[in-house]
């Protein structure tokens, strides 16, 4: 098909077996026109995926993987296609890199390509190893535009010190999932613009008051941010809702905010001031809350 549909571009497949994805792509060459590849919820039942796919990473620019059986042994096949690597620029790994092994052998990989510009990796729980591993690479590897590590790594205290000596120019590169403990990091970077575009922040009821008045400040007086994300890692607050808000207020660059925190029940007011705050603002052009509690008679 790749190669009498020369004008396919893009190609994503969904559910597909791992037999299927065998026998396509296994140790493929011609690749056609093809410049992006989607493998989504690739079906394993229950076998390691062990696709030769060296043929991409010299053929396509995305290529973006979603396995749940993704063991060590094949990213460190990733690793080695990664340092022969002269045309992939974005590479997705999602459900599995095989743990802190794995994604250290990419990361280590990358240190040694010039070609890559995102690399992503998504729904696997690593540690501050692999945090270490990313943080060298970026040091080194000038063409590696942005890391995400979103929902991957948590940040634990004695991980706060690493980040806090990271210098800003390789933060600004490196997307992660910003703890309440990481507050004041987060708010002297983005006063420094040292940030990613995007900034996504994780704080409970419990979070110090004056800290999270600092970080609203800062983003509000930034503006290079386009993207503010709240993680649902608990219920929404009072002090909270009004940061949001008066973001919503002052900002005049900032296009999207994704507020995933559930409004509790009495509590309907914090969506009222937020929704309000809307009415003034004409930058952010996505917003999203949940509203279930948002009735026409609250509303008005």
């Amino acid at each position: 098909m790749l190669r009498s549909k020369e004008s396919v571009k893009k190609l994503s497949l969904t559910g597909i077996s791992l037999s299927a994805v065998r026998a396509a792509f296994d140790k493929l060459e011609d690749w056609g026109s093809l410049e992006v590849l989607e493998l989504l919820f690739v079906d394993c039942n229950g076998e390691d995926f062990d696709v030769d796919l060296s043929g991409a990473f010299r053929k396509l620019r995305a290529l973006d993987l979603r396995c749940e059986n993704i063991r060590g042994a094949f990213a460190q096949k990733i690793a080695d296609y990664l340092r022969e690597n002269k045309s992939l620029r974005e590479l997705s790994l999602w459900e599995s890199c095989g743990g802190d092994e794995g994604a250290s052998a990419i990361a280590d990989a990358l240190t040694l390509n010039d070609t890559l510009k995102r690399f992503k990796v998504v729904g696997e729980k690593l540690t501050s190893k692999t945090l270490v591993a990313f943080v060298k690479t970026l040091t080194v590897n000038l063409t590696l535009e942005l890391v995400d590590l979103f929902d991957t790594i948590s940040i634990e205290k004695e991980q706060v010190s690493l980040l806090q000596d990271t210098p800003a120019g390789i933060l600004k590169r490196l997307y992660i999932l910003w703890t309440q403990e990481l507050l004041p990091l987060v708010t002297r970077l983005l006063r420094e613009d040292s940030h990613c575009s995007e900034v996504s922040v994780s704080v409970t009821p419990s979070v110090d008051k004056d800290l999270l008045r600092e970080f609203f400040d800062a983003v509000a007086s930034n503006t290079t941010l386009r993207l503010l994300h709240f993680y649902p890692s608990d219920n929404c607050f009072d002090e909270l809702a009004d940061g949001i808000a008066s973001v919503i207020k002052r900002t005049a660059t900032l296009k999207e905010i994704q507020n995933l925190m559930q409004v509790p029940e009495g509590s309907e007011q914090q969506l009222i001031r937020m929704l309000d705050a809307l009415k003034v603002n004409r930058s952010v052009a996505n917003f999203t809350t949940y509203a279930e509690l948002l009735t026409p008679e609250i509303a008005a």
